[in-house]
């Protein structure tokens, strides 16, 4: 997490460089969300002329295995991550359509692209020659497959001030491995906007 956040200020700073309004500018983003999987999102959106929005996020997603043991005993192997994990790693690039309202302060993005990453799965199940005291009962073994497929992401944003921001959405990706669909919240930071009069208003 300490990774991506300092890739996206870098990136941010080069971007944007000063305060000045642009046709185009650059923010950050960092959330979460709840569907069918837990999810973390780390990304780099950008606007150009209040029209149309681009990204490219990481989404961090896992949730329980629907295959474990009914006698498995985690032990302290599984003391922060509970019990073994499906998880579902991609990279999202999107694009879409930017519907401005009457207020500067909420924005609508209608946005889907492109997926890829890979989905990771508890396989096997093997008992424990070490016994269960401190380890788990079970050694587990996992399947990695390549997820490729369609994200769709609408978005509504509240710029509240030129650096700052939240945003709420909906997600959903239809891979080859597991699909995910979901609702997502986050912070959003860097140019959330300009800070002339609003674009809407012509007089």
């Amino acid at each position: 997490m300490k990774r991506a956040l300092f890739i996206i200020t870098g990136l941010l700073f080069v971007f944007n460089g000063n305060s000045k309004d642009r046709a185009m500018f650059i923010y950050g983003e960092l959330g979460g969300g709840y569907g069918n999987f837990s999810t973390f999102k780390a990304a780099i959106n950008g606007i150009y002329n209040n029209d149309y929005c681009f990204g490219i996020a990481y989404y961090g997603q896992s949730r329980r295995a629907d295959n474990i043991p009914a006698d498995f005993n985690p032990g302290l192997d599984y003391l922060i991550v509970q019990r073994p994990q499906q998880t579902l790693n991609t990279i999202n690039i999107t694009a879409g359509k930017v519907i401005l309202t009457q207020y500067k302060m909420i924005r609508y993005l209608l946005k889907g692209g492109i997926s890829i990453g890979y989905c990771k799965t508890p396989a096997n199940y093997t008992e424990s020659s070490n016994g269960y005291l401190l380890s788990s009962n079970y050694d587990v073994t996992y399947d990695s497959k390549m997820a490729v497929g369609l994200v769709l992401n609408p978005t509504v944003e509240f710029p509240f001030c030129p650096g700052f921001g939240l945003n709420l959405g909906l997600t959903c990706n239809l891979n080859t491995s597991q699909s995910y669909f979901g609702a997502e919240a986050g912070l959003i930071f860097g140019k959330t906007r300009n800070r002339s009069r609003h674009p809407i208003h012509k007089n």
